[in-house]
């Protein structure tokens, strides 16, 4: 147990003697800003190349984004998925009602007879 001790003490120790030789590192000095506002970076010239930027991601996606559905998924919707949809629901009705009649068709007799 002396053992333990000892060693995690040691530990503790040059975890300690780290964390203080970093906090007695120089530090920079902030720099202060010219200006946070919106209105000086506009003035600056830095906002009109973000808006120009945004505005011509924004047009590249609506762009992509109506190509896709309407030359993807809309073909795709209506040549597979209509007729599966179609086809599919009256023979999953079918199924429900065989396994239905099969299965809980005797449990409802004997409920009702008891």
């Amino acid at each position: 147990m002396k053992k333990h001790l000892i060693k995690s003490l040691v530990v503790c120790a040059c975890m300690l003697t780290l964390s203080i030789a970093v906090d007695a590192q120089a530090k920079k000095k902030p720099v202060p800003k010219q200006g946070d506002s919106t209105a000086s970076s506009f003035l600056n010239g830095a906002g009109k190349v973000g808006v120009v930027v945004v505005g011509s991601a924004g047009k590249i996606a609506w762009g992509t984004t109506k190509f896709v559905l309407k030359d993807m998924a809309v073909p795709v919707v209506t040549g597979l998925a209509k007729p599966m949809a179609t086809k599919m629901a009256p023979a999953m009705t079918k199924f429900a009602l065989k396994n239905s009649a099969k299965y809980l068709l005797p449990l409802a007799l004997k409920l009702s007879i008891l």
